[in-house]
């Protein structure tokens, strides 16, 4: 919880000076408040796990998932989605915008030295990928209000 702004942003900044980049986690929920966009000096939002869960199959988690998308682009920030489990949450995202993710289909948590392995690769293999067409047809897309 950040109970004193100005302290938390001093802190913050000190980091940022140093080279940290600053994420706000499980955004959309608890403590982190919209006001923290424009008055803390952050680099991304973590797109909170209760959100990515059900994604391709909820048209709720659809429209918040986008909304932070949307508020992430606007203040030129990363985004990063939490417990990303199934293909069709992924294939999701990345058609909304959302190109970083963690969670279980991406990889299980591994011992130091797989975990450097994995890290020091610039990309990752995508197996479910291969099968998007068939998960198009199973994910919710958005109504285009214009038609």
């Amino acid at each position: 919880m950040v109970s004193d702004i100005d302290i938390t942003r001093r802190a913050l900044e000190e980091l940022k000076e140093s080279g940290v980049q600053i994420a706000i986690d499980d955004f959309g929920t608890g403590y982190a408040v919209l006001s923290h966009l424009k008055s803390l000096p952050v680099d991304a939002l973590k797109i909170d796990a209760s959100f990515v869960r059900d994604l391709g199959t909820s048209p709720d988690d659809l429209a918040i998932v986008r909304s932070i998308i949307g508020l992430a682009e606007a203040f030129d920030l990363q985004v990063v989605a939490e417990g990303v489990e199934t293909p069709a949450a992924a294939l999701t995202l990345m058609r909304h915008g959302c190109r970083r993710a963690q969670g279980y289909l991406l990889s299980r948590p591994l011992p130091s030295n797989a975990a450097e392995s994995l890290l020091s690769t610039t990309t990752m293999p995508m197996p479910f990928l291969a099968d998007s067409a068939a998960l198009s047809a199973k994910v919710i897309e958005p109504v285009d209000d214009d038609s």
